[in-house]
This record gives C-alpha cells, sequence and structure tokens, in this order.
C-alpha cells in the first residue's frame, strides 16, 4: 500500500489565522501604546488654576497741607459795619482821598473798630503820608493787638524806612509797636531790600533789639 502524504490544510484557514494573530499583536501594541500615554500624563504635575490678580488697594488721597501759621498769613477779620462796602470801593478805586474821608466817617461813628483805622492807615501809607499811616495803625493796635501780625502794616512800616525824613517814627513803630512780630521781615529786609538806606536802617533795628532784647513789644 503506498503511503500518501497528509492533506495540506486548506489554505484559508491558514490565512485566518494569521490575521487574527496579527490583529491580537496590534491590538495588544495599541494598549501598551496607550498605557504609556496615560503613564506620561499621570506623571504630569495637576495644572493649577490660575487666580485672577487681586484688585490694587486705591491710593490714599494725599492729606492736605496744613495752613502756615507764620506772621506772614494773617489775615485781618473784615467787620461788616454798614458804609464798609463804599470804603471798599473807593480803595479799589484807587480813590484815596474819598476812600480816608469816608473811613474817617466811620471812625468816628466805630471808634472801637480796629479793622477801620487798618484800612486808614494801609490808604495813607499807599499816599505816602507815613506819620497819619502810623498814627492809625497804633489806634488799630490798641483796639486789637492782634493787627501787629498784619503782613501789610509790617511791610509798610519796614518801606517807610526809606524816607530820610520820617524814617524815625516808623522805626519807632517797628520796635515799639510791633516788635517780635516784625523781626523775621526786618532781618529780610537787612539781607535783600533793593534800597540800601532800608538796608542799613533794618540792620540797625535788629542791632538794637540784639542789645535790649527786652524791649519792644511781644
Amino acid at each position: 500500500m503506498r503511503d500518501t502524504a497528509p492533506d495540506a490544510p486548506p489554505p484559508g484557514g491558514s490565512r485566518s489565522r494569521r490575521v487574527v494573530g496579527g490583529a491580537a499583536v496590534l491590538s495588544l501594541a495599541v494598549a501598551g501604546l496607550g498605557g504609556w500615554v496615560l503613564a506620561s500624563r499621570s506623571s504630569d504635575p495637576a495644572p493649577v488654576a490660575s487666580e485672577p490678580p487681586s484688585p490694587r488697594a486705591p491710593a490714599a488721597e494725599e492729606a492736605r497741607a496744613e495752613a502756615p501759621t507764620g506772621a506772614t498769613d494773617w489775615q485781618p477779620v473784615v467787620e461788616q459795619l454798614p458804609g464798609i462796602d463804599e470804603a471798599h470801593r473807593l480803595i479799589k478805586a484807587q480813590r484815596r482821598d474819598a476812600a480816608l474821608a469816608a473811613l474817617k466817617k466811620l471812625a468816628a461813628k466805630y471808634p472801637t473798630s480796629a479793622y477801620v483805622r487798618y484800612l486808614e492807615g494801609n490808604v495813607n501809607f499807599d499816599n505816602l503820608r507815613w506819620v497819619d499811616g502810623v498814627t492809625a495803625y497804633r489806634t488799630a493796635l490798641r483796639n486789637d493787638a492782634a493787627y501787629r501780625n498784619a503782613p501789610v502794616v509790617i511791610q509798610n512800616a519796614i518801606r517807610c524806612l526809606v524816607s530820610d525824613r520820617f524814617h524815625g517814627t516808623c522805626e519807632d513803630f517797628l520796635r515799639k509797636d510791633l516788635g517780635e512780630a516784625a523781626v523775621p521781615s526786618l532781618e529780610d529786609a537787612a539781607r535783600e531790600h533793593p534800597m540800601a538806606s532800608v538796608r542799613t536802617r533794618a540792620a540797625a533795628l535788629l542791632r538794637q533789639r540784639d542789645r535790649d532784647p527786652t524791649g519792644g513789644s511781644r
């Protein structure tokens, strides 16, 4: 009896096994790749949610500078007397003689008003009537001693030092009536006033004050 070779498997079955095996290998490869991706992602730190920037605190308001309290910032209290507005109008219009007449009427009617005599002194100094101006200022100071701090009064008295005839009256007023209130302005005048006579006389008043520190008004 002749040996016969075993029947070869049908070609279709071998091909299907190869396809199934390849698919299994591919599935394993894909699964491995997916696992590696997941592992790599899980090893990264979790993202932190960004917080919105905190609102900036509003800038603090600048504190208002306090008004200085030096004598140069002193202002008179305007006395609301009947007829004072007319006097103001005449002064503003530089009608000095008419203003003086109106102020003298007010001074006679209100003899205790320091403000009226202060205005009268200002107008007299504007007219270069030094002696009349000092007289009015002295009355204002008797009615209200605070007027010695008035910048206009101090500067007018120093301006009067230019007069060769009447500077003695104003020196006496500066020394006896204004006193310490006038010292800072006298120091400025002694250093930098454009008129040499004013510089010289202001410096002399300061030297006299140094020799007699108890003299003059305080």
